[in-house]
């Protein structure tokens, strides 16, 4: 949210996220929480349902959850396309 006011950090949002995301697995799941899948869908307008599917296509192609989350959103993709996740991990593969 900084960068987006203008402000420069030594921290990005892939590497807060990435934190975020290691420390869930902690928290009591009764315990209400916004996960990091969930900022990263609202920031890229991105369906939130969409998380467990960027997931499991970032951990399927070993790609990087959160630039995945980026090129979807760049996509505009909207509820219902589901099969390009997959083709979007696919080709994210081929050129890292």
């Amino acid at each position: 949210m900084l960068n987006r006011l203008g402000y420069r950090t030594q921290c990005s949002f892939e590497a807060a996220a990435s934190l975020a995301r290691s420390s869930e697995h902690y928290l009591d799941c009764l315990t209400p929480h916004i996960g990091a899948a969930n900022i990263a869908s609202g920031i890229h307008g991105l369906f939130s349902g969409f998380a467990p599917h960027i997931k499991r296509a970032a951990e399927q192609f070993k790609v990087d959850e959160f630039q995945l989350y980026q090129l979807l959103g760049q996509r505009k993709l909207v509820a219902g396309q589901e099969d390009i996740i997959i083709e979007t991990a696919a080709r994210l593969s081929t050129t890292n």
